[in-house]
């Protein structure tokens, strides 16, 4: 068929420059217009009548389109040639697209299925985009364009919005626990174009409600390891999930949830860490600045804290035991602290 349609082509170009006269004069006044559009409507009449020839040759291009998804080598210069026939003689849309988008379904629908009973995050996540990325490039190399956003919406669908509930119970965890950013990002990007970020930013919430719970309620609680969880999860807000304001909003409210589990004790220990700074500034290997940003970065703490009057009491008295002991490193920080506790009360 792509030898044929090779001398089509060839003889309709032969064709409408020895007819170029009569498509100026004559065509041109019908609807028709030229005489390529004549040859072509001539040779989609020919086709209605072989029905059985084009939905034969449309079960062809179709297993050849599925040997190519399992691996194997395919001839894509003589598909593009057979797409190419049919886009000419209006083919494409109503007949080839609906079957293979059909069959495209199928396909990935039993392969959704086989994963999921496999279940495992990375591997799930990772194999959607690159059959996302594959069916794209089908669609470059050898198929209409306009049918790329419909195969990729299905992709996302059978993979992710029919998995969604599993994908966030069983995998979200995982996922920042172990800092997987590309992941994060990916599922990120599928549930933005879903919208489904409602579901994420429960998921989100829940997270961090309950691994922040875990790590106040241990005996060794630290300001460190809250700084530090919340670096993790600010990483994650603003390079996987775009600073998404719901997503930001709910790491605020989440976080001050938690932190506020034993606001009292979490007072106690944040006023102590501003203290030891303060104290040994001079000796740190740092430069002034560097130290107010190191307290700076506290202050996300402070903020969140409900009981603000127990960590002012806290920090008062550290602070009149550094002022009676001189062991304050610099005054100027000191006042600079003071005027940032008062902005952020």
């Amino acid at each position: 068929m792509e030898s044929l349609w090779l001398k089509i082509r060839t003889n309709q170009q032969i064709v409408s420059e020895i007819l170029a006269w009569f498509e100026k004069s004559c065509l041109v006044k019908t609807r028709v217009k030229t005489v390529e559009k004549l040859i072509l409507l001539e040779l989609h009449e020919e086709f209605e009548k072989m029905m059985d020839v084009r939905d034969t040759i449309i079960q062809e291009v179709i297993k050849q389109i599925m040997l190519e998804r399992s691996g194997q080598q395919i001839n894509r210069d003589q598909l593009k040639s057979v797409m190419e026939i049919f886009i000419k003689i209006e083919y494409y849309k109503p007949y080839f697209e609906p079957e293979f988008l059909r069959l495209t379904q199928n396909h990935y629908q039993s392969e959704a299925m086989h994963l999921i009973e496999h279940f495992e995050v990375c591997n799930y996540l990772n194999n959607t985009q690159l059959r996302i990325t594959q069916e794209k490039e089908r669609v470059h190399n050898y198929l209409e364009k306009s049918t790329e956003p419909k195969v990729v919406m299905m992709l996302e669908r059978l993979f992710i919005d029919n998995y969604l509930q599993k994908i966030l119970a069983e995998g979200f965890e995982y996922l920042v626990d172990n800092q997987k950013l590309e992941n994060l990002q990916q599922l990120y990007n599928y549930l933005n174009k879903l919208g489904r970020i409602e579901f994420l930013k429960n998921t989100w919430q829940f997270y961090i409600k309950q691994k922040g719970s875990n790590l106040v309620n241990t005996g060794e609680v630290s300001v460190e390891a809250i700084l530090e969880f919340k670096r993790k999860l600010d990483e994650i807000l603003n390079n996987c999930f775009q600073s998404n304001y719901v997503l930001k909003n709910s790491l605020h409210y989440a976080f001050e949830d938690f932190v506020n589990i034993k606001t009292n004790k979490v007072a106690e220990l944040t006023s102590k860490y501003f203290d030891n700074i303060l104290q040994k500034a001079h000796k740190m290997n740092m430069d002034e600045e560097s130290v107010e940003k190191l307290l700076d970065g506290a202050l996300c703490v402070f903020k969140y804290i409900s009981a603000k009057d127990i960590f002012e009491a806290f920090y008062n008295k550290r602070l009149v035991k550094r002022l009676l002991l001189s062991n304050v490193s610099s005054f100027e920080l000191e006042k600079k602290m003071i005027e940032k506790f008062k902005a952020g009360n």
